[in-house]
């Protein structure tokens, strides 16, 4: 206000407040697809795949620039979350084929296929959190919070009820 009454306008308004937080609510999913992709690149680092991770590393930084220009054309600045969330997926999917063809870890179809499960409910979620407008607001509502966790709820219990079986499994071994 201070500013404003010396007429001086201020750099950060409101609108940039939202704007922030519509960008962190987008880049917080994608760190279920980071953490999926963190196993295989220290199993690819441990076997000494310095040569492929570098490959690997060209394609990924080549898909993030064409990826931020195409989605910063389809959605705007909205688009930046999405291609890095897209970037994440071909890591995750080239680091672990690359670990897999080296015979240094089995991955059959059906875990990629249990992989893919997760993966599509947070995709999922994310459609309804873009619908809904649901996440961090510069006003925190009592409404908002609520619906987020419900939706964090269903999420985490879909993703449960699916995984229980192979959570049974592993406690069996």
């Amino acid at each position: 206000k201070a500013l404003l009454l010396l007429g001086v306008e201020p750099a950060f308004d409101a609108a940039d407040a939202a704007m922030v937080a519509d960008l962190v609510n987008r880049y917080a999913l994608q760190f279920p697809v980071f953490w999926t992709g963190i196993a295989g690149g220290v199993l690819g680092w441990a076997l000494s795949m310095n040569h492929i991770l570098v490959r690997i590393g060209i394609v990924l930084f080549t898909a993030n620039v064409l990826g931020d220009l195409l989605f910063v054309q389809l959605f705007g600045v909205r688009g930046i979350p999405l291609s890095t969330t897209v970037v994440l997926l071909i890591s995750v999917v080239l680091v672990n084929l690359a670990v897999h063809r080296a015979n240094s870890l089995d991955i059959r179809l059906a875990d990629w296929a249990h992989a893919a499960v997760p993966l599509s409910l947070l995709a999922l979620s994310g459609l309804l959190i873009s619908r809904f407008d649901l996440g961090l607001a510069p006003v925190p509502d009592l409404a908002g919070a609520a619906t987020a966790f419900l939706l964090f709820a269903a999420f985490a219990g879909c993703g449960l009820a699916l995984s229980l079986r192979e959570y049974r499994r592993y406690r069996a071994v």
